[in-house]
């Protein structure tokens, strides 16, 4: 499970779902350096920029310049994860934005048009790419379908705040197996121009890139659940007595897996825990199919990076994890309780480095959300930990994320389109996207005397309002705002919240 904790900047600066009701769905999504996927890629021909990976720079951005009289080009590339939204749903809007801090070295934090318009260049990328690999001779490739022209910048520091990127987030929606996130390039790669944005690997926050998704639920439809980026969770716990296995937390470990063996005769137990965020299922929806992938692990040093039957068949099982525990401090005394109820039982390896793909776990996940309060991922061990024996497979924190874990499910709604997890008591702006005015509709019971802020995506609050009335309606003037995305807080005693408001 994602939790969303009740804190003010919290919300303001982290990936949440939020959902609406007649099948309505956003995400609001503004990853920092541990999550975020951008990187610059750089070409100046006599210079070493082309052979070095950008991935971790504050700074992502387009430009054409020369350097001691030599052409010196730049883009960037983003993605951002989008595995909560189902292959099927209809993209209603979807805007990029991006954020200047002229405090970057790069084109010294400045846009320039010094020879002709910045116009910039939006493109979707179809091929993959590592943030922490890609140079300019590996860009991936892109596809002109759909791009979006982005007009010059009004100064030298000019926030790009709601892109219109809808059309691409339904292609990436749409084709999933080609898609991975945008690149943004100069439309004239003509010296002397640049675009100059922060990256999410920037210090502020309010200044890395953000994408806000609004989009209808079909009634039918499939997720494909896999971590990027090392943001995935997941985490080995082992224990041999007498050494300090069991006191050790592996949640960054490349590995997870299930092993039964001896360590200088000491019995060496070890299991694996998984989780997805799997809130973006319809709670009332039946699961139609549900396949767990896990692969092979060759490079780990964990058991040899091979699944092993010396003495004992290597059968695996998969069970519904029943309390919370921590990918980044859970060791093998403080693993979580589990149960039986539905478990799966897995055969044994046929060869050494064999993928268990699509492995059933259908009811598991059907338990898990209609029992969404005490679900917390999946349990995988040996079925009989009796050494000598061994499973081993690849965790989120690899080098190569198509081998992460990967859960897809299909679900079905047989009364049409519902509200995915939705809450009568939720807080909900309405129409969104909004003209001049609209309606915050809310809990009386829940959100009296509350206090209300409206904020830029960078946090600024723009005005403080309040309800005074108990109806469960408020209504909200946007009538002196430019078209963009904004943000509306609301606080009280007993609860925060955040959701994105859309001006036309």
């Amino acid at each position: 499970m994602r939790f969303i904790y009740c804190f003010l900047y919290f919300l303001a600066i982290s990936p949440f779902l939020s959902y609406g009701q007649g099948g309505g769905g956003e995400v609001f999504l503004r990853p920092g350096p541990d999550c975020g996927k951008d990187a610059l890629v750089w070409n100046a021909p006599g210079f070493n920029n082309a052979n070095i990976n950008y991935g971790d720079d504050p700074s992502i951005g387009a430009h054409a310049w020369t350097n001691t009289g030599i052409p010196d080009t730049g883009r960037s590339l983003i993605e951002f994860e989008l595995d909560q939204i189902p292959v099927g749903a209809l993209i209603t809007s979807a805007y990029l934005s991006l954020y200047n801090d002229s405090s970057l070295a790069y084109c010294y934090g400045s846009h320039a048009s010094l020879s002709g318009p910045n116009t910039g260049r939006i493109r979707r990328v179809i091929s993959p790419w590592n943030e922490h690999l890609v140079k300019w001779f590996t860009q991936p490739s892109t596809t002109a379908l759909h791009e979006v022209i982005v007009p010059a910048t009004a100064g030298p520091h000019s926030n790009y705040q709601s892109i219109d990127v809808t059309a691409l987030v339904q292609d990436m929606v749409n084709d999933p197996d080609s898609s991975f996130g945008f690149m943004l390039s100069l439309e004239d790669e003509t010296y002397y121009r640049a675009l100059t944005f922060a990256s999410s690997d920037d210090v502020n926050p309010s200044m890395r890139p953000s994408l806000l998704i609004i989009y209808q639920i079909p009634a039918s439809g499939c997720f494909r659940l896999q971590a990027m980026n090392e943001c995935g969770i997941d985490a080995l716990v082992w224990n041999a007595p007498g050494f300090s296995n069991g006191t050790t937390n592996y949640g960054s470990a490349d590995c997870i897996g299930a092993h039964a063996w001896t360590n200088s005769g000491i019995p060496d137990t070890g299991r694996s825990l998984l989780n997805f965020d799997i809130d973006v299922i319809p709670t009332n929806a039946a699961v139609v199919s549900a396949g767990l992938s896990l692969y092979s692990n060759p490079g780990t040093a964990y058991a040899g990076g091979q699944h092993s039957s010396f003495s004992w068949p290597n059968a695996g099982v998969i069970r519904r994890i029943t309390s919370p525990w921590r990918e980044d401090s859970v060791i093998w005394f403080t693993q979580p309780t589990f149960t039986f109820v539905n478990e799966v039982v897995l055969p044994p390896s046929i060869g050494p480095y064999d993928d268990y793909l699509n492995m059933d776990v259908t009811q598991l996940v059907q338990d898990m959300i209609q029992n969404s309060q005490s679900s917390y991922g999946f349990e995988f061990a040996l079925l009989d930990e009796h050494y000598y024996s061994s499973l081993v497979f690849t965790s989120s924190d690899a080098a190569d994320p198509s081998r992460y874990p990967k859960l897809e499910i299909c679900y079905s709604i047989t009364n049409g389109l519902q509200p995915m997890n939705s809450n009568a008591t939720e807080p909900r702006v309405f129409p969104n996207p909004v003209g001049d005015r609209a309606q915050l509709s809310y809990d009386p019971t829940v959100y009296s005397d509350a206090v209300l802020q409206l904020l830029t995506l960078q946090g600024q609050v723009i005005r403080n309002l309040g309800i005074t009335t108990q109806t469960g309606y408020a209504e909200l003037d946007l009538t002196d705002l430019s078209s963009g995305v904004y943000m509306l807080r609301i606080q009280c005693a007993g609860a925060v919240k955040s959701l994105p408001v859309i001006k036309r």
